[in-house]
């Protein structure tokens, strides 16, 4: 007998799924969260912010997990309770069939889905870094003529030329974004504090340094004096870059921010026959 090379077992099961809204799924949510070991930064919550919900329910109608679709083909979460994870492998398959999904986005430090992405993968590719600062790290500014100030709307016309922020507006409007200048006045990069959208005690820094003064210490001054914001609050600093900025990534470690994961985006094989379960 020739044993097939597909992953995909087609193994029923008696659990339901539902959309909903957030709140109805907003304790699930916080479990899965909370079972990770690592928040790593807001890629991941800010995706699951713009994707379809779903809850899992047993029978007897307990909810059992709950997963997360954006853009109808992009699996950007996956958490069943401890009393279903053996159907996981049955679940998994049901979505990637029932919904025609794709791709997915996953932290390497999500050990709960991370081995059925793996194994259903055709393709994977780095998204980002993740990094949580070092405590045992202290660093000297490396600029300590480089000032950070809150941005207010005076500063807009410099944030909208740099294009490094989506929504300058926003950024300001919710206090999120800091102007760095040095002794002359003049701007020379933007530091970034955004709350955490899964847990309050940490908080999500960026910064970007001005093409023409780059490679002067200025980015890693920015950052450590991010840092201290946070700390300052009593809030713990985590961070995040695209796998390609390798500099920004230098620079992060510089300022004692250690990478402790990363996002991998996920394409995943389809089975032979798909029928249609909807």
């Amino acid at each position: 007998m020739k044993l097939s090379s597909s992953p995909f077992v087609r193994h029923e099961t008696n659990l339901t799924i539902e959309k909903v809204e957030r709140p109805a799924i907003q304790t699930l949510v916080t479990e899965y969260q909370g079972s990770l070991p690592f928040p790593g930064d807001n890629f991941i919550p800010d995706l699951l912010s713009g994707s379809d919900l779903f809850r899992i329910q047993s029978p007897d109608l307990l909810p059992a997990g709950f997963f997360a679709i954006q853009d109808r083909n992009s699996l950007t979460a996956l958490y069943l309770r401890g009393a279903f994870r053996h159907l996981e492998r049955e679940m998994f398959e049901e979505i990637l069939t029932r919904f025609s999904i794709q791709r997915g986005f996953i932290r390497t430090f999500d050990h709960h889905s991370l081995p059925l992405f793996l194994e259903y993968q055709r393709k994977c590719e780095p998204q980002a870094y993740q990094f949580q600062l070092d405590p045992a790290t202290v660093r000297p500014l490396p600029r300590p003529d480089i000032r950070l100030k809150l941005a207010d709307r005076s500063d807009l016309p410099f944030l909208e030329q740099m294009s490094f922020l989506p929504n300058s507006a926003g950024y300001v409007r919710r206090q999120e974004a800091w102007i760095a200048r040095d002794d002359s006045g003049q701007s020379v990069g933007i530091g970034i504090i955004q709350p955490h959208q899964s847990f309050d005690r940490y908080m999500d820094i960026g910064m970007f340094t001005c093409p023409s003064v780059r490679r002067q210490g200025i980015g890693r001054t920015i950052l450590l004096q991010l840092i201290q914001l946070v700390l300052q609050s009593g809030r713990i600093p985590v961070a995040g870059c695209y796998y390609q900025n390798h500099l920004s990534r230098r620079t992060l470690e510089s300022a004692g921010m250690t990478c402790v994961g990363a996002i991998f985006r996920f394409y995943f094989k389809r089975p032979a026959e798909s029928p249609d379960r909807r």
